[in-house]
Protein backbone atom coordinates (compact mmCIF):
# COMPACT_ATOMS: atom_id res chain seq x y z
CA UNK A 1 0.00 0.00 0.00
CA UNK A 2 2.81 2.44 0.70
CA UNK A 3 4.59 2.02 -3.21
CA UNK A 4 1.21 2.41 -4.10
CA UNK A 5 0.31 5.76 -2.29
CA UNK A 6 3.97 6.87 -3.29
CA UNK A 7 3.43 6.48 -6.99
CA UNK A 8 -0.29 7.70 -6.96
CA UNK A 9 0.77 11.45 -7.53
CA UNK A 10 3.17 10.53 -10.27
CA UNK A 11 1.29 8.33 -12.05
CA UNK A 12 -1.61 10.71 -12.45
CA UNK A 13 0.41 13.29 -13.66
CA UNK A 14 1.81 11.37 -16.22
CA UNK A 15 -2.29 10.50 -17.35
CA UNK A 16 -2.26 14.63 -17.51
CA UNK A 17 0.19 15.39 -19.18
CA UNK A 18 -0.20 12.26 -21.42
CA UNK A 19 -3.39 13.78 -22.14
CA UNK A 20 -2.18 17.58 -23.23
CA UNK A 21 0.70 15.93 -25.43
CA UNK A 22 -2.38 14.35 -27.10
CA UNK A 23 -3.99 17.61 -27.49
CA UNK A 24 -1.53 19.10 -28.91
CA UNK A 25 -0.32 16.46 -31.11
CA UNK A 26 -3.99 16.40 -32.79
CA UNK A 27 -4.14 19.93 -33.60
CA UNK A 28 -0.24 19.59 -35.31
CA UNK A 29 -0.65 17.02 -36.70
CA UNK A 30 -3.32 15.39 -39.52
CA UNK A 31 -2.43 12.19 -39.95
CA UNK A 32 -2.64 9.41 -37.88
CA UNK A 33 1.35 8.48 -37.82
CA UNK A 34 1.71 12.23 -36.62
CA UNK A 35 -0.09 11.74 -33.40
CA UNK A 36 1.62 8.23 -32.40
CA UNK A 37 3.76 8.56 -30.03
CA UNK A 38 5.42 6.17 -27.68
CA UNK A 39 5.46 6.22 -23.77
CA UNK A 40 8.16 5.40 -21.75
CA UNK A 41 7.65 4.43 -18.08
CA UNK A 42 10.64 5.31 -16.03
CA UNK A 43 11.05 3.72 -12.89
CA UNK A 44 14.73 3.43 -13.12
CA UNK A 45 14.39 6.76 -10.64
CA UNK A 46 12.94 4.55 -7.49
CA UNK A 47 14.99 3.71 -4.83
CA UNK A 48 16.67 0.40 -5.50
CA UNK A 49 16.02 -2.19 -8.23
CA UNK A 50 13.02 -2.59 -10.03
CA UNK A 51 11.07 -5.62 -8.35
CA UNK A 52 8.45 -7.63 -10.04
CA UNK A 53 5.98 -6.57 -7.50
CA UNK A 54 7.03 -2.68 -8.55
CA UNK A 55 6.67 -3.38 -12.22
CA UNK A 56 3.32 -5.25 -11.97
CA UNK A 57 1.84 -2.48 -9.80
CA UNK A 58 3.27 0.60 -11.92
CA UNK A 59 2.04 -1.37 -15.08
CA UNK A 60 -0.99 -2.09 -13.49
CA UNK A 61 -2.06 1.74 -12.05
CA UNK A 62 -1.29 2.72 -15.83
CA UNK A 63 -3.54 0.51 -17.20
CA UNK A 64 -6.36 1.67 -14.69
CA UNK A 65 -5.78 5.14 -15.13
CA UNK A 66 -6.12 4.55 -19.39
CA UNK A 67 -1.86 5.09 -19.78
CA UNK A 68 -1.00 2.43 -22.68
CA UNK A 69 2.85 1.98 -22.09
CA UNK A 70 5.41 1.24 -24.34
CA UNK A 71 8.74 1.08 -22.78
CA UNK A 72 9.68 0.18 -19.20
CA UNK A 73 12.99 1.79 -17.83
CA UNK A 74 13.63 -0.39 -14.85
CA UNK A 75 15.97 0.50 -12.21
CA UNK A 76 18.95 -3.05 -13.12
CA UNK A 77 21.53 -2.21 -10.21
CA UNK A 78 23.64 0.47 -10.43
CA UNK A 79 22.91 4.17 -9.65
CA UNK A 80 23.02 7.05 -12.07
CA UNK A 81 25.63 9.54 -12.33
CA UNK A 82 28.26 7.77 -10.26
CA UNK A 83 31.50 6.11 -11.21
CA UNK A 84 31.48 3.09 -11.44
CA UNK A 85 34.46 0.98 -8.83
CA UNK A 86 36.78 0.23 -11.85
CA UNK A 87 35.98 3.16 -13.72
CA UNK A 88 39.83 4.36 -13.83
CA UNK A 89 40.36 1.37 -15.66
CA UNK A 90 37.98 1.74 -18.12
CA UNK A 91 39.34 5.83 -19.02
CA UNK A 92 41.59 6.32 -21.75
CA UNK A 93 45.19 5.61 -20.78
CA UNK A 94 43.83 4.46 -16.93
CA UNK A 95 44.57 7.49 -15.55
CA UNK A 96 40.90 7.97 -14.57
CA UNK A 97 37.46 9.43 -15.51
CA UNK A 98 37.48 12.14 -17.41
CA UNK A 99 37.00 15.31 -16.59
CA UNK A 100 33.37 16.71 -16.57
CA UNK A 101 32.71 17.56 -19.93
CA UNK A 102 35.19 16.86 -21.66
CA UNK A 103 33.53 14.57 -23.85
CA UNK A 104 31.50 17.74 -24.95
CA UNK A 105 34.02 20.21 -25.60
CA UNK A 106 33.72 21.63 -29.11
CA UNK A 107 30.15 20.65 -29.50
CA UNK A 108 28.85 24.01 -29.68
CA UNK A 109 31.06 24.29 -32.91
CA UNK A 110 29.00 21.71 -34.58
CA UNK A 111 25.95 22.57 -36.67
CA UNK A 112 22.69 20.92 -35.41
CA UNK A 113 22.90 18.99 -38.18
CA UNK A 114 25.40 17.41 -38.10
CA UNK A 115 25.73 16.40 -34.23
Amino acid sequence: MRLFTYLLPAMRKLVRRDEAYARVRRDLFTEEVGRRYFRELSIDELPGRTTPETLALCLAMAEALGAEIHYVAPAIGFQKNFPYPDNGELAPNGRGPLPRGAGLRGLDRIPLGQR
